[in-house]
């Protein structure tokens, strides 16, 4: 795990541990919680943003955006969004391809 810190002005700590004692919620765990809630729309955003400049593919933007699975399967169909495979790669893995020695696969191949 990674660690965050940050300051904030008096008056707001004293609102933040006024809500911590009255929530039972350590004031780490509110600050969390809220910078969680802010951070949510904009990965989403950048996760899409992403691909759809070709910079990640779906599990990427995926994992960028923190949405759960079906959210994240139904923000795709809502934005019609599509993977973008980057032609280099393509030729790439085309080349692997064609280049492979299947006969290594084969049972009874010499």
């Amino acid at each position: 795990m990674s660690q965050i810190n940050f300051r904030i002005n008096n008056e707001d700590m004293k609102v933040a541990q006024m809500i911590s004692e009255i929530t039972g919620i350590s004031l780490a765990e509110i600050a969390r919680r809220a910078f969680l809630k802010k951070l949510k729309p904009e990965r989403v955003e950048i996760a899409f943003n992403l691909l759809k400049e070709g910079k990640c593919g779906f599990k990427k933007a995926w994992k960028i955006s923190g949405l759960e699975y079906n959210e994240f399967l139904s923000e795709w169909t809502k934005r019609d969004a599509k993977e973008i495979i980057p032609e280099e790669a393509m030729e790439k893995h085309l080349k692997w391809a064609l280049g492979y020695d299947i006969k290594k696969l084969m049972k009874n191949s010499e």
